[in-house]
């Protein structure tokens, strides 16, 4: 999808159309990234039962076993 935008021609010929271009598509991307977040964030609070804490301590040591493993050569243990 294309939009058209009026932009002040000083800010136009200070920062290229190339810069603004490439600016508002990265705080379009940021905003989707908040967006999906806020989905993650509101899905983790509507589940009961569940210790997060638990969960996401389990996933770091997995991750880190894991980089352990590909990037460290450790032994896994």
């Amino acid at each position: 999808m294309q939009i058209n935008i009026t932009v002040n021609e000083c800010l136009l010929s200070d920062f290229g159309l190339i810069y603004i271009q490439e600016f508002l598509q990265k705080q379009l991307e940021l905003r989707e990234l908040q967006l999906s977040a806020n989905r993650i964030t509101k899905f983790l609070q509507s589940k009961e039962n569940v210790n997060w804490e638990d969960e996401f301590d389990i996933a770091r040591e997995d991750a880190w076993n894991e980089y352990k493993h590909k990037f460290l050569n450790f032994n896994n243990s």
